[in-house]
């Protein structure tokens, strides 16, 4: 490995130098985001990675664009990043001469933490004094090189992001009926809760969603948060079905995950958050 003959200042400097145009990057991206449609293709793009920022997704989402218009990527939106040596753990060695993509990752130290929530900074090698609490704290953001699957080679196939399935098979005897009861001693004012989908089997009233003919998974719909609005026709309230959106994706095991992510009202703060 090479060895790196930078001073530290120079190093600093750097580090800096990649920071700026990180945040300028990101800057960019959020100010690209205007119509309906541009808000859709980012939410969908983060979706494929919860566990990063919504800022990281936007720096990936813009440096998939930028490789894909240069014939780097087969593919503007990539499903997989990680790593240089999380790729090796995975059976997958990148391929040398590739750039990789610039994320934001956070830098953490050791802290004392006071009474009032206030911390300082342990230094390198420093030790608590008897009595002191010590946690870890993100003090900082640095920049981090991941690669896209399609920048690697190996004999271990990439895997496929799994798709939502509905559940199959029958539901447990009573089940429905007591979570509909339960919907119904929880709502006292059903038509405060808005409107309801199109009854389902009987006439009356519903619990909103639409028709799964598969008592499982009308089951499993009913029991989510959100998933009981009910109201009343004809002093009767038979329940509808209830279409459940399905589980949500997950990224592999594998990828880089650098913080959870955060919310934001302003397209100006999603531009200051790693």
């Amino acid at each position: 490995m090479r060895q790196d003959t930078r001073t530290p200042e120079s190093q600093a400097a750097d580090r800096q130098a990649k920071l700026d145009a990180l945040h300028k990057t990101l800057t960019d991206a959020v100010q690209a985001l205007v119509t309906g449609e541009d808000w859709r293709r980012a939410i969908e793009f983060a979706a494929k990675f919860r566990r990063y920022s919504f800022g990281n997704s936007l720096l990936l989402m813009q440096q998939g664009l930028a490789a894909y218009e240069a014939g780097l990527l087969p593919d503007p939106f990539p499903d997989y990043v990680a790593g240089y040596r999380q790729w090796q753990s995975l059976g997958r060695q990148v391929r040398a001469g590739t750039r990789g993509f610039q994320i934001l990752a956070p830098t953490t130290a050791r802290v004392v933490v006071a009474e009032d929530g206030s911390y300082r900074r342990l230094a390198r090698g420093e030790k608590p004094a008897p009595g002191e609490t010590t946690t870890t704290r993100m003090v900082g953001v640095r920049p981090a090189t991941v690669f896209p699957a399609a920048y690697t080679d190996g004999e271990t196939p990439i895997p496929q992001r799994p798709a939502p399935q509905l559940l199959q098979g029958r539901a447990p005897p009573g089940l429905w009926d007591g979570l509909a009861a339960l919907i119904r001693e929880t709502v006292p004012d059903p038509a405060a809760s808005g409107p309801a989908a199109p009854a389902g089997p009987g006439a009356g009233g519903t619990v909103g969603g639409a028709h799964d003919p598969d008592p499982r998974h009308r089951v499993h719909g009913l029991h989510r948060p959100g998933g009981g609005r009910a109201r009343r026709r004809q002093r009767r309230d038979p329940l509808a079905d209830e279409r459940d959106p399905g589980p949500s994706r997950h990224g592999p095991a594998g990828d880089v995950q650098d913080a959870r992510p955060r919310g934001g009202s302003s397209n100006r703060a999603l531009a200051r958050r790693p």
